[in-house]
């Protein structure tokens, strides 16, 4: 067999053992999302409510997270940020997250709704907030900063 068929030969097998071990990945992913991302959510409240926890103190702002089972079998994490001053400014928003599932749900008071997607990167759940990525730390501050950024824009001072 001449040597360019050879080439083309080998080249269609690897490109069929390349589309074969993505999808492979993309069910791992998948499985990988599924089982963690019930524990990033819980990683995710805690660190939501240690930062909410700190508004007053680091900023003179109020802040309250709560959070409920909805009837659709969602968890609801309403979070509320308070500036109590001549003229008053608050803000909230609201995730919703289903057990098992893969995205949160996001709802700000100002600004458009978004479900936001899991995703393995480096073989780390993260959550996908355009355009970045965050571990639940990084996501809890994320939500939290741009809430201060609005509620009280001067907290803030950009680098």
């Amino acid at each position: 067999m001449p040597d360019w068929m050879k080439q083309a030969m080998d080249n269609n097998e690897l490109g069929e053992l390349k589309k074969a071990n993505a999808a492979k990945d993309q069910i791992i992913a998948q499985l990988k999302i599924r089982q963690e991302s019930p524990e990033f959510w819980k990683q995710l409240l805690e660190k939501l409510a240690l930062q909410v926890a700190f508004l007053h103190e680091a900023f003179g702002l109020d802040g309250s997270m709560n959070t409920s089972d909805s009837a659709n079998g969602e968890i609801l994490c309403s979070i509320d940020i308070s500036w109590h001053t001549a003229s008053p400014r608050t803000m909230y928003v609201n995730l919703f997250y289903r057990p098992g599932g893969s995205v949160i749900r996001y709802w700000p008071q100002f600004g458009e709704p978004a479900d936001l997607p899991f995703g393995v990167v480096k073989d780390e759940l993260v959550l996908f907030v355009k355009p970045q990525y965050f571990n639940s730390e990084q996501a809890a501050t994320q939500f939290v900063r741009d809430m201060v950024r609005i509620v009280k824009p001067d907290a803030l001072q950009r680098t």
